[in-house]
């Protein structure tokens, strides 16, 4: 169901795509505006499943990201918006399961960071000149450059690479992203949800899914 809905979006955008190329749609001067933006993430790791059963392993984490955002007004109302960001995030292990590792490790760690490229399609309500509300839903891509798993002991802290086949961590993943925002001047104000999904392991018989809230503040050139 989630490729159908990917499939989807991604005809839709490339209907829109063809017509913001084409003779008549040129001469409405469809209009682009790039805009870079930094924003805060809560990163909300799902509980580890094997078959029927599941259980939390992870708290909420949290991170920043940074890119830019392309813009094409397609029309008065609707428009689509591919983008890249960089982005670093982290979480960490519940205490109990600590716990079971090893008496002696206090606290374990991931840290992640890598690309994501969004591509969303939304609709634009503008209530004057200078301001706007608008929203937005489409797939983004991640894949992740680097990471460790890091765990705390005592006197000493182990780390290994959070995409190696030991840990287990998948690299590439997909989110759905909902989201909404709101343009005052130049500066536009967005929060999104993302919900994950691709498993984000590849240990046999387990599956993790992660979600995220983002806040982000954009300007446009």
């Amino acid at each position: 169901m989630n490729r159908i809905i990917l499939i989807a979006v991604m005809l839709f955008t490339g209907v829109c795509c063809a017509y913001g190329g084409s003779e008549d749609s040129r001469s409405n001067k469809i209009e682009i505006d790039i805009e870079p933006q930094f924003g805060m993430e809560a990163t909300l790791p799902g509980p580890l499943k094997s078959g029927n059963a599941g259980a939390r392993a992870y708290n909420v984490g949290g991170g920043c990201h940074i890119g830019c955002l392309a813009n094409f007004h397609i029309s008065e109302h609707l428009f689509i918006s591919p983008g890249i960001f960089w982005f670093v995030n982290n979480f960490s292990m519940k205490e109990k399961w600590v716990n079971a590792i090893d008496s002696r490790v206090r606290s374990v760690w991931y840290n992640r960071n890598g690309i994501r490229i969004p591509l969303y399609v939304g609709y634009r309500w503008s209530f004057s000149s200078n301001k706007a509300f608008s929203l937005f839903t489409g797939p983004e891509f991640q894949c992740g450059i680097g990471g460790n798993e890091t765990l705390h002991m005592d006197d000493v802290s182990v780390s290994n690479k959070i995409y190696s086949e030991e840990i287990g961590f998948r690299r590439c993943g997909e989110n759905w992203i909902i989201g909404a925002k709101f343009d005052i001047n130049r500066v536009t104000i967005s929060a999104s949800g993302g919900f994950g999904m691709i498993n984000l392991v590849r240990i046999k018989d387990i599956s993790l899914n992660e979600n995220r809230v983002n806040i982000g503040v954009e300007y446009k050139f």
